[in-house]
This record gives C-alpha cells, structure tokens and sequence, in this order.
C-alpha cells in the first residue's frame, strides 16, 4: 500500500522519511483487533489520494474482507450516492472506471 502510493509520486529522499517517522505506525490496536500495521498504512494510502478519490475509496469498505466486487455495481453505487457527478458531457461510468484505475495505482 505504502509503495504503491510512493510509486505515485517523485521519488524524493524527504518523501521516505516523512512516511518512516511518521507517528501513524505508533497507533496501537486495541486487543484483538485485527489490522496491526495495516490500518496505518491504509492510513496514509487514504491521506495522500486526491480529495475526489477519498469517499469512493472508503466506500469500499462497505464490501466485507475478499469480497470480489463488480466493477458495475461499484460504478452504479458510487453515482447513486453522488460520489461521482457528471462532468462536462463526460459519462459517469467513464470517470467511475477512471476513478477505479486511480485508486487501485494508489492502495
């Protein structure tokens, strides 16, 4: 997740550091809570994508752990919730494709 969402960006010494000394990997889960490393670098995968991006992410989470979501369903959800708008005579379901592309080069 952390990779990928650095792969995004200009490969920058101070970038690295921000994310190794980043307070984020000091959060404790609380007893038998699953997710130990992963929540934080979840995290900062959310942190770093561009704002329209953010609710359709934690959108996701709505779909329980290895659930194969269908990209058509996701797209119809996304636009009923309003989480995507039509934009200048662009197709929704074309920005929703796009919005998917965008987020799984982040996570």
């Amino acid at each position: 997740m952390v990779g990928s969402m650095m792969r995004t960006k200009k490969m920058h010494t101070e970038d690295w550091k921000f994310v190794e000394g980043n307070k984020i990997w000091e959060w404790e889960m609380p007893a038998g809570e699953i997710g130990g490393k992963i929540l934080p670098g979840l995290t900062l995968s959310n942190d770093d994508l561009p704002h329209y991006l953010k609710s359709c992410f934690v959108y996701c989470c709505i779909y329980p752990k290895d659930y194969e979501i269908e990209r058509e369903i996701l797209n119809r959800q996304w636009v009923a919730h309003g989480l995507i708008k039509e934009n200048e005579g662009i197709d929704v379901e074309v920005t929703a494709n796009q919005f998917i592309k965008d987020i799984i080069t982040h996570a």
